[in-house]
């Protein structure tokens, strides 16, 4: 894949890990689907908080569950940690949970997670 494509295909942004920061982060469900509208995929979403927040040593002060996305206000408390490291640990998880409930209960559905604009 050329810089340009992967420029098209992904978002950028700078991303900071400063010690004693804390930081408000937002992130959106593919495509910006409503994946987050079930009250099963919320607790997915919290579960997964709980252990990030747990196995990566951060405080989480606050967070909103809304059916495209999430804000989430975390505070490290460790001095070196990696932002993007913390959201993979908190997502990875509930796609991986999505996608094994829709095999199991709504095959069909699975077409609303495949990526076509690769």
């Amino acid at each position: 894949m050329s810089s340009t494509s992967h420029r098209q295909k992904f978002k950028t942004c700078k991303r900071y890990s400063d010690p004693a920061d804390a930081h408000g982060l937002t992130f959106n469900c593919f495509q910006g689907r409503a994946f987050l509208s079930k009250p099963r995929t919320c607790q997915w979403m919290i579960a997964s908080l709980d252990e990030a927040r747990a196995a990566l040593q951060f405080d989480i002060w606050a967070y909103v569950i809304m059916p495209e996305h999430c804000h989430v206000l975390i505070f490290p408390r460790v001095p070196k940690y990696d932002i993007s490291a913390i959201l993979f640990t908190v997502k990875t998880p509930v796609t991986r949970k999505a996608m094994a409930f829709l095999q199991k209960n709504a095959r069909e559905s699975l077409v609303l997670m495949r990526d076509t604009a690769a």
